[in-house]
């Protein structure tokens, strides 16, 4: 079977996975992992696109040694697409296929500044206490907090310089498909369409009534639109 690799969003880890993993692990080898400082510890690195796509490249080394890029898939969420994009962009050949779900590609100062002004510990508390406890069942009552201010000075350093230029997307050769849903107000259906645009073998979905949370979306129905891709 087929190697699949699930690559988390921001403010995620590998358990983002826990509804489809099951589903998927009937067509596919799973792979899960946390990026650095997504695992209950205290973050080590500044968090960048670059730091991650690095980890991934450890993590193919250290599990695929030896393994095709055509037996190797990777599933992003979010930042998580970002990454196996920028990762195959500057290791041309290292992946068969890349999905991305729910991904940000315009990333500019305007953008990234609203983005990051809704990553502040102590407004997060008061206006959302809920997610805020969910951070705290992930990262720990001690962590939770450097994870998202890791997060937002991530998100204002890609306005001033994005990991990944809309030029740079017409060199990455694999085959990729993007899906967005199509009541994500984090991505717009224009930055989504403008990166299928440049890829050179790429697709486009489009999900009907999906949000940008990827446990508000049927596990049924990304199961099939991830087994579908990877295995045409």
């Amino acid at each position: 079977m087929k190697n699949l690799i699930l690559l988390h969003g921001a403010l995620g880890n590998h358990k983002q996975f826990d509804s489809i993993a099951i589903e998927l692990s009937q067509n596919f080898h799973i792979h899960r992992f946390d990026f650095s400082g997504h695992d209950g510890t205290q973050p080590e690195h500044p968090f960048t696109i670059q730091q991650f796509s690095n980890e991934l490249g450890n993590y193919i080394t250290n599990h695929l040694a030896g393994t095709t890029s055509d037996d190797i898939a990777v599933f992003g969420y979010s930042m998580g697409g970002y990454v196996a994009l920028y990762h195959e962009k500057h290791n041309p050949g290292r992946i068969g296929k890349i999905m991305t779900l729910a991904t940000k590609f315009d990333w500019n100062p305007d953008s990234s500044a609203l983005e990051a002004s809704m990553l502040n510990p102590q407004k997060m508390k008061e206006k959302i206490p809920a997610f805020v406890k969910s951070l705290i069942d992930k990262y720990g009552e001690q962590n939770w907090k450097a994870v998202v201010n890791a997060t937002s000075k991530m998100m204002i350093e890609l306005g001033t310089q994005p990991a990944l230029k809309i030029e740079d997307y017409g060199d990455i050769k694999c085959s990729v498909q993007i899906m967005v849903g199509d009541k994500d107000v984090m991505v717009s259906l224009e930055e989504s369409i403008a990166v299928y645009r440049r890829l050179k073998n790429s697709r486009l979905a489009v999900l009907p009534n999906v949000i940008h949370p990827i446990d508000r979306i049927q596990h049924g129905v990304l199961s099939a639109q991830i087994t579908d891709f990877m295995l045409d």
